[in-house]
């Protein structure tokens, strides 16, 4: 992974949540947690997508401790520390594409399953 990137519109201001995207406070947000990194096999690089459960097995984290490290005054650091950890590490991925890959073959696609790179599939033996 030669970058990694962590987006998060919401963020304290004044003692609210507010989303630079609307650029107004929000009362009750749904949370969601994104990494946006790029992956390197022999073949190429891709940009992927990771998103809540995947995101959180990759930096070993889970989303309310992220969200409160980076409602810290220090918080932005603290997350990219987080990220940087993983920066170089080599995981196994399951990925998901649809139609909209399909039409736009830049689009990142979106991480299924990750795993770790020592994973071995246990394939399903076919008894008749």
């Amino acid at each position: 992974m030669s970058y990694i990137f962590l987006s998060m519109l919401l963020l304290l201001h004044n003692h609210l949540l507010w989303c630079y995207r609307c650029n107004k406070a929000v009362e009750d947000p749904i949370l969601r947690l994104s990494i946006h990194f790029e992956i390197e096999d022999p073949t190429g690089t891709k940009e992927i997508t990771a998103f809540e459960e995947q995101a959180e097995f990759l930096l070993d984290l889970k989303f309310d401790a992220l969200l409160t490290s980076s409602l810290q005054e220090n918080g932005e650091i603290l997350l990219k520390e987080e990220l940087e950890k993983i920066v170089g590490e080599k995981q196994k991925f399951e990925i998901r594409t649809t139609e909209y890959n399909l039409m736009r073959p830049d689009s990142p696609f979106t991480a299924g399953k990750i795993f770790a790179a020592d994973h071995k599939e246990h394939k399903k033996s076919k008894h008749t």
